[in-house]
């Protein structure tokens, strides 16, 4: 995707929005410099710690999280509305086609929430409309071919509650794979969208707001 008669105030919205969505290892040029999206780099950095036992959970969950929440804030449909501000739930339902009312409008912010303030797989309710959380990364034994399971029991948020009844009955398991395809299908969905014109930025900054945060530049 290139632009070489074109600087970043040339383009148009379709054609910024193509280069932000574009989840290629790629660079690609402009008039004055060469660009490559944050999005692109984090999908690298998912696919190389995939393969490392150390990694392979922890990091492709918070970078498929990130990614989820920045196109959820940057973009809106121009046939599709969601009241949702937060940017997970947006992503969701603009490019995941979830309903408003899928337990993962709530249990991936809420995943999102614990690991990225506290790099911890519990999620306490600061809310009376939130729910407390503790997860953990599922295994073949589990048998989960959806992204999420919710636990057997609902957990008030007191931690005696984990130990004097047991933890695997308030756990709801994270499929690492199956979020990342759901990754992957969200920035298709979104890249397919603004192919058709159905995509418009959000962000108050506009054009020049998604360049400068979401773009990663260097000069001729």
């Amino acid at each position: 995707m290139h632009y070489p008669e074109k600087y970043i105030v040339d383009l148009n919205e379709k054609e910024i929005i193509g280069l932000h969505l574009d989840s290629s290892y790629s660079i690609n040029e402009l008039k004055d410099s060469y660009v490559r999206c944050t999005l692109s780099f984090l999908l690298e950095a998912i696919q190389h710690c995939r393969h490392n036992n150390h990694t392979k959970n922890l990091v492709p969950i918070m970078s498929s999280l990130s990614m989820l929440e920045q196109i959820g804030i940057c973009y809106e449909r121009t046939d599709l509305n969601t009241n949702f501000t937060n940017g997970i739930k947006r992503a969701l339902i603009l490019f995941g086609e979830y309903e408003s009312d899928d337990d993962l409008l709530d249990i991936l912010p809420a995943l999102r929430n614990g690991l990225l303030h506290n790099v911890s797989l519990v999620s306490k309710a600061k809310y009376p409309n939130q729910s407390n959380y503790i997860f953990r990364y599922s295994n073949e034994n589990d048998n989960l071919s959806g992204v999420y399971q919710n636990s057997p029991r609902i957990w008030d948020g007191n931690f005696g509650t984990l130990s004097a009844k047991g933890r695997e009955h308030y756990t709801t398991l994270i499929n690492t794979d199956e979020l990342n395809d759901l990754l992957y299908k969200c920035l298709n969905n979104a890249e397919e969208l603004n192919n058709k014109g159905l995509l418009k930025i959000k962000l108050d900054g506009g054009k020049e707001e998604l360049f400068y945060n979401y773009l990663r530049s260097k000069p001729k």
